[in-house]
């Protein structure tokens, strides 16, 4: 974040706690709005090469059409993006997976990256890999990140067969993920209640049924390996640990000095990511 990208966040901020001492109940809805609303981030030159050397799918979920990528020839490994993120951040996992004999795959969710649309949730990047691995076929692993991560488990929680999986900055805990929100914000606890009782409204659901402490435990037969930056500010790498308690056998590794996004380029993170694809 520049000085001017800082000075533009901290008026933000206080135009914010204004509001909530004078209109709270406009704050409220902002919160709500800014809670559903992905920032979209330009592509990087990484990206674009990644762009023009993959293939582009389309697939329709929920009478919406949605963009992505393959890469490369082989078994099938479908990656899934975060909040606020696309599918060329994967640029350096598909280019190691296409060069290791494997195919990979990625979608961006709606109102996400190439796609329409100006907000979304969870409940659309789990609708759109289900989909995705209705159609794929010879899928040999399913990777999420952040918020991918959850969706990922929130699949498997409703049903939907997962063969292996790697979780990557995952946020597991639905009170710290509105903690986290609230403080950027500068919020207060009327606006976590705000969004409580909008999850419970529109998707009638509660938060934290669907976070991963709550949906993880139906990956407890199934392969997983968990990534965590120990430098992670979005998901603290506590919630590795969670996820650790919940699936005994899983395979953990805590990146030193990586933050939330710097994982999904590590090479040594990439390296494990690839061995445990391989292995049986």
């Amino acid at each position: 974040m520049n000085r001017f990208q800082a000075l533009a966040f901290k008026s933000f901020q206080i135009a914010f706690k204004i509001t909530t001492v004078f209109l709270p109940q406009i704050s409220d809805k902002w919160a709500i709005n800014l809670f559903l609303k992905p920032i979209r981030s330009p592509y990087t030159k990484k990206g674009k090469k990644f762009i023009s050397d993959s293939k582009e799918l389309s697939i329709e979920v929920n009478g919406r059409m949605h963009i992505g990528y393959s890469l490369g020839e082989g078994p099938t490994i479908v990656c899934v993006h975060g909040w606020a993120g696309k599918t060329t951040q994967f640029a350096h996992i598909a280019y190691q997976l296409a060069e290791n004999g494997y195919r990979f795959v990625g979608y961006d969710s709606w109102a996400h990256g190439a796609n329409e649309g100006s907000s979304a949730s969870m409940f659309d990047f789990k609708d759109l890999l289900i989909e995705v691995l209705n159609t794929e076929k010879n899928v040999r692993c399913v990777i999420g990140h952040s918020l991918g991560a959850a969706s990922v488990s929130l699949a498997a929680f409703e049903g939907i067969q997962i063969p292996r999986f790697v979780s990557l900055g995952a946020p597991v805990v639905g009170e710290d993920i509105l903690d986290v929100f609230i403080k950027r914000i500068n919020g207060t606890a009327r606006h976590k209640k705000a969004l409580r009782e909008e999850c419970r409204r529109t998707f009638k659901r509660e938060f934290d049924e669907v976070t991963m402490q709550n949906t993880f435990s139906s990956l407890k037969n199934v392969p997983v390996l968990g990534v965590h930056g120990t430098e992670d500010i979005d998901a603290d790498v506590r919630h590795l640990d969670i996820l650790r308690k919940i699936h005994p056998e899983m395979l953990t590794y805590k990146a030193q000095g990586l933050g939330h996004r710097r994982i999904l380029k590590d090479k040594k993170v990439l390296s494990l990511i690839l061995e445990f694809i391989k292995s049986d």
